[in-house]
């Protein structure tokens, strides 16, 4: 059976300082793969009592280390070579918009750099930057250097940093940026967003979300799109522009508009517990746990938390292909991917992020798989959703 990928939709929490990562969320559809409860369905979706034990892991050689895995791969996987990463492109410390929001930074009287603030800086220097990290203290520090080479790994070309020094203190800011984002007003239509994929990116969407929850979606690609903001919005929504790249996915640019929200306290919750709140909330129907969609939420969320990179993978490591390797078929596949410092913060982050809450109210999905690591003082999080799995074999 062919798979064919939609245009996935994703997008990133509003990041904090000090390595807080990226939120995502992704969807594609399976081609040909039958409603269970349609006609000629043969086989009801996966019940955890009906799931196959897992396979024994192969043990390694005891002549030579095995191989490392590679992300959504379990023990005993045919793992073939270890690909050596490209060697990252250099980053100059002088974008524009980057520099003033750490010069906004580094002249405020309170020295900490939190999330609010990092935001916020970076907003009033009319920035559309995500996936924000910032450091400061002496010019010699070597946290300086960590953060940038961290960012060259981590964001690859689309990575762009700004820094500001007065009186021997630095104050460097980086983060990911793949699109430009344009805000009109007008008396008679009220906001218009354009937004054009930069930094080498092809396609992604566009995306707008109301604070109560409406969104519009409209794709892109080589050419600016355009958007009419409905007056239902009012004037406060958050736009986010999603670029698919070699990694997936990811979010390459965010705008919010208008005044930010009060803060409504999150609960440190089980992620599952947090997800059944959301939906019901939602008004829809909660997800039925499915043992094989958590076994490929956990070898993500391993893979991820070892790499320190929210990403969905793409090609044999995107999600699609990860349930499937797992013996599943489905109308439909999520994943929401998320790395914090706690469970709180990402709890957090997923209540703030568009495509999060879109995705996880999705009335489309029916069951789920949950995962929840820890590596170092890194949490992450991975939640693998499916409508009307299948089990077909492996």
């Amino acid at each position: 059976m062919r798979l064919r990928r939609r245009r996935a939709a994703l997008a990133c929490a509003l990041l904090v300082a000090f390595g807080l990562g990226c939120a995502a969320a992704v969807t594609a559809p399976v081609e040909g793969a039958p409603r269970a409860d349609a006609p000629g369905a043969t086989e009801p979706p996966v019940a955890p009592d009906q799931v196959p034990p897992p396979e024994a892991s192969a043990n390694p050689p005891t002549t030579a280390a095995a191989p490392a895995l590679r992300e959504g791969q379990d023990e005993g996987d045919d793992v073939g070579a270890v690909e050596t990463p490209p060697t990252p492109p250099p980053l100059d410390c002088a974008d524009p918009a980057l520099s003033e929001a750490a010069a906004s930074l580094l002249a405020a009287s309170d020295p900490r750099l939190d999330e609010a603030a990092l935001v916020e800086a970076v907003r009033l220097a009319g920035d559309v930057t995500v996936a924000l990290r910032a450091t400061r203290g002496a010019h010699a520090a070597t946290a300086h250097t960590t953060l940038v080479d961290e960012a060259r790994v981590r964001e690859g070309a689309l990575a762009v940093c700004g820094e500001a020094e007065r009186e021997g203190t630095l104050v460097r800011v980086v983060g990911r940026r793949g699109a430009r984002v344009e805000l009109t007003s007008g008396a008679q239509r009220g906001h218009r967003v354009r937004a054009t994929l930069t930094a080498g990116i092809t396609s992604g969407e566009l995306v707008v979300r109301a604070l109560d929850g409406e969104a519009l979606r409209r794709p892109l690609a080589g050419d600016p799109v355009s958007l009419d903001v409905p007056a239902a919005f009012a004037a406060s929504f958050l736009v986010q522009v999603l670029g698919d790249t070699p990694d997936g996915p990811l979010p390459v640019a965010q705008l919010r508009v208008g005044a930010v929200p009060p803060a409504v306290p999150v609960v440190d919750e089980p992620l599952a517990d947090h997800v059944t709140r959301l939906r019901v909330e939602a008004g829809v129907m909660p997800l039925r746990p499915n043992a094989l969609l958590e076994r490929v939420a956990v070898a993500h969320a391993r893979a991820i938390c070892a790499s320190g990179r929210a990403r969905h993978g793409a090609g044999p490591d995107g999600p699609v292909e990860r349930v499937r390797a797992a013996g599943l078929e489905a109308r439909l596949v999520g994943e929401v991917v998320a790395i914090g410092r706690t469970r709180l913060e990402l709890l957090h982050g997923i209540d703030v992020s568009p495509s999060h809450r879109l995705e996880l109210e999705r009335p489309e999905h029916t069951d789920v798989g949950y995962a929840l690591e820890n590596v170092g003082d890194r949490t992450c999080a991975v939640v693998v959703l499916a409508s009307y799995p299948r089990f077909v074999g492996r």
